[in-house]
């Protein structure tokens, strides 16, 4: 995990305009690098539809009867009812 942080209190304006691609590359001078000994537990998980989303990209078919999945069974009966997204961060 990357932490960026402002030298002075209440530079995180000027530290967000000052972001750019070489401010980011690895071995870089201008990173500094330095452990600051903070220590953190943390669990998040998200979930969402992509059914929308692929829907609107023009991957409708699928999500319909006329869906043609028959090169998995032979059967000409399958179609998608949704498409879930779900990831999970655990960090200790």
């Amino acid at each position: 995990m990357v932490v960026v942080l402002p030298r002075e209190i209440g530079g995180l304006k000027k530290l967000e305009a000052s972001l750019n691609k070489s401010r980011w590359i690895i071995g870089s001078p201008s990173v500094a690098r330095k452990s600051p000994g903070v220590s953190a537990q943390f669990k998040m998980a998200s979930q969402f539809s992509l059914a929308p989303t692929l829907g609107a990209m023009g991957m409708t078919k699928p999500f319909t009867r006329e869906a043609d999945f028959s090169g998995m069974d032979g059967a000409r009966d399958l179609f998608l009812s949704a498409v879930v997204h779900k990831a999970c961060v655990d960090v200790k």
